[in-house]
């Protein structure tokens, strides 16, 4: 991916939410440090910055997943050494390929 500001701020966006990191990680100071490492000058955005591209990109994919048709399962089990689970999986089908994602895990 070529660096351009957007991308960047892209990519934060997907960082905080797959890592469920806050949106203030960019004002740490060796983030920061890596970043000016990597591509000296670069400009940081604030985390204000990031949480309204977070709402922009959650409302725009929102608008994409209107058309699709999604199912949640709910499945819950105990194993043998009586340890019981409990796990939340969300399905669906794109250009004819089934997909699965887990939501939550529980134990």
């Amino acid at each position: 991916i070529p660096y351009s500001p957007i991308n960047h701020r892209t990519l934060l966006v997907l960082q905080c939410a797959d890592s469920m990191r806050p949106f203030n990680m960019v004002s740490d100071k060796f983030y920061q440090m890596q970043v000016q490492m990597l591509r000296p000058g670069t400009k940081l955005p604030s985390h204000d910055t990031i949480q309204r591209d977070t709402i922009y990109l959650f409302k725009v994919m929102s608008l994409h997943l209107l058309n699709s048709t999604f199912h949640v399962a709910l499945d819950g089990w105990t194993a043998p050494i009586t340890a019981s689970f409990l796990g939340l999986v969300i399905v669906w089908v794109e250009d004819g390929e089934l997909h699965r994602a887990i939501l939550d895990f529980i134990r």
